[in-house]
C-alpha cells in the first residue's frame, strides 16, 4: 500500500513500522478517516477490508442503539 493510497474511508499517511501479535510481524500505519480522526491500523486489516473506518462507522451506526429505540 502507498503513501497517499485511500480506501474506504482511510487514508495511509505514513508508514510507522511493526507490531509483534504472537509470533508474527505486521506493518502498521498512520492512516487519516473522511472524518479527521488520525488513528495508528494494521496496513493488512485495512487492505482486507477488515477495518474500513476509525471507529466512526460503529459510532453512528449504533447511535440508536444505545438508547433503545428501533
Amino acid at each position: 500500500m502507498e503513501i497517499g493510497h485511500k480506501q474506504n474511508k482511510l487514508t495511509l499517511i505514513k508508514r510507522t513500522g511493526y507490531i509483534k501479535s504472537g509470533k508474527r510481524y505486521f506493518k502498521t500505519g498512520l492512516f487519516q478517516c473522511d472524518c479527521g480522526n488520525e488513528k495508528m491500523i494494521i496496513v493488512q486489516n485495512v487492505e482486507s477490508n477488515n477495518t474500513k473506518s476509525c471507529g466512526c462507522n460503529y459510532k453512528i451506526s449504533n447511535k440508536d442503539k444505545r438508547y433503545g429505540r428501533k
